[in-house]
């Protein structure tokens, strides 16, 4: 089915909503709709980030955090926690200073905390995602442009035309609709080899706002897979061609508008603030109703990591919850595209105690790890997301193990520029990131393919020994 995405929350969009088949109306009026919502109040300025810098601390304790603090008190610097990852003791920061940074780095270097300090502000690096791509980049037979990063609409648009161009392959639907009123959008490919008895992968995507990799990493992999339906049968990978595969490409597409339009940095819905509060959104993969809800989540709705007032209180998760529980059968293994730092995590991540089938889980992320430096010459680090970076409850993968009982489930947390974990990537490498996921994609399918239907025995397994 072809998409419609007209947004009709604010007084713009009902206008442009009025015009939408009259282009001409409509580029007549925005400058006038535009101009009204200014008056009115209902725009915000963009921030620049200009003095904030990243930080990354290697954390011994809890006494190098106070010290941090001291830190931060003493330069009337102001940081946010962006992610930490307990195996290297590493955790990263976005600091505001008043001033430049020397002053800040001057007391880490008195205070003897391992440290670095990204020598350009984030406004600087912000500037490196719209560097274009190298002409040696891998081709692609899609016209879309994976040159940068695409607005919500633009990712509607194209696929829609990849459904109209792969009848019966491809097929978009509406699975629900955000806190502003855009479609929550399901695609699925594939042609059902074996009837009811066909095995799938399940990939969700842009979960978090500000990780622009990854709804474009999905697209990307759409393209492909499609790519691949259409040739000849002996010229297809018949791993890829013998699975169904479910993606829901842009889960957050509220936040991810609103990271380009406001707040490169967001990373939450926009869910209106709760009663006596005035800060807006909710995390998302801290919302899905399953076992750890709650765990390394915030209670508070000024937070980064705010679980909302209730597990499976947004509609983006409710949305998917509902469909990956409908598919569950068929779904061997589920993937959830996230960035940055190079990381298939795997079982659990609201807890550091490793599943009774860590081994099978590890195995598949070892592989898929391999296809990937062969293919692009990156390494991603493979284990448990709880005991790796930290544990945190909540999330799309726990629900699709402990929920919807599927074999296989993890985190792939997709490349930061230079290597690094920040989210920040520039447009020149989203397509050797889609090469070495689609690459990756072919080792999923073939575990996917040969692995029984039904529930996942090992989750009992689970179960009498945490009753045990």
């Amino acid at each position: 089915m072809c998409l419609d995405t007209t947004v009709t929350t604010s007084g713009e969009d009902k206008l442009l909503d009025f015009t939408v088949k009259h282009s001409y109306l409509r580029n007549m009026l925005r400058p006038l709709i535009l101009a009204l919502t200014v008056i009115l109040g209902k725009t915000q300025d963009r921030i620049s980030y200009d003095n904030h810098y990243l930080v990354n601390l290697k954390v011994a304790n809890e006494r190098d955090i106070d010290e941090f603090n001291r830190v931060l008190a003493k330069e009337q610097a102001h940081c946010q926690s962006l992610q930490v990852d307990l195996s290297e003791g590493s955790h990263d920061f976005l600091c505001q200073h008043h001033e430049e940074r020397n002053g800040l780095v001057h007391e880490l270097h008195q205070s003897q905390i391992p440290f670095e300090v990204e020598s350009q502000s984030m406004r600087e690096l912000l500037l490196s995602e719209k560097q274009p791509e190298s002409r040696n980049a891998i081709p692609i037979s899609s016209k879309f442009n994976y040159n940068k990063y695409p607005r919500f609409q633009e990712i509607v648009n194209h696929l829609n035309t990849i459904e109209k161009e792969n009848p019966g392959v491809v097929r978009n639907e509406r699975v629900g609709a955000t806190h502003e009123n855009r479609s929550l959008i399901l695609t699925t490919i594939g042609n059902s080899p074996m009837g009811q008895d066909t095995r799938a992968v399940w990939i969700d995507a842009g979960i978090h706002a500000r990780e622009w990799i990854s709804p474009i990493t999905a697209l990307f992999l759409i393209d492909r897979i499609a790519e691949e339906f259409r040739k000849e049968p002996y010229q297809q990978d018949q791993r890829i061609v013998g699975v169904d595969w479910y993606f829901m490409p842009i889960s957050n597409p509220d936040g991810y508008e609103y990271s380009h339009e406001t707040d490169r940095m967001w990373r939450k819905n926009r869910a209106p603030p709760p009663k006596g509060e005035s800060c807006y959104g909710v995390d998302l993969n801290r919302n899905w109703d399953v076992i750890g809800f709650g765990i390394g989540a915030s209670n508070d709705a000024c937070k980064d990591n705010f679980k909302g007032t209730k597990a499976n209180s947004e509609p983006e998760v409710r949305a998917a919850s509902k469909k990956l529980l409908s598919v569950k059968k068929n779904v061997r293994v589920a993937l959830s595209l996230h960035s940055a730092g190079q990381y298939w995590l795997t079982s659990w991540g609201y807890k550091t105690q490793l599943p009774v089938d860590n081994d099978k889980m590890v195995s598949l992320g070892k592989k898929a790890a391999d296809a990937i430096f062969r293919t692009s010459g990156r390494r991603y680090k493979v284990g448990s997301a709880g005991a790796l970076l930290y544990p945190a409850g909540g999330a799309s993968d726990d629900f699709a193990k402990a929920r919807a009982l599927i074999p296989y489930a993890a985190t792939i947390e997709l490349p930061g520029s230079h290597g690094k974990r920040r989210f920040v990537l520039p447009a020149s490498q989203i397509r050797s990131v889609g090469e070495e996921m689609f690459a990756a994609m072919g080792v999923v399918a073939e575990v996917a393919r040969n692995h029984p239907l039904g529930d996942d025995p090992s989750l009992m397994e689970e179960a009498k020994r945490n009753n045990g």
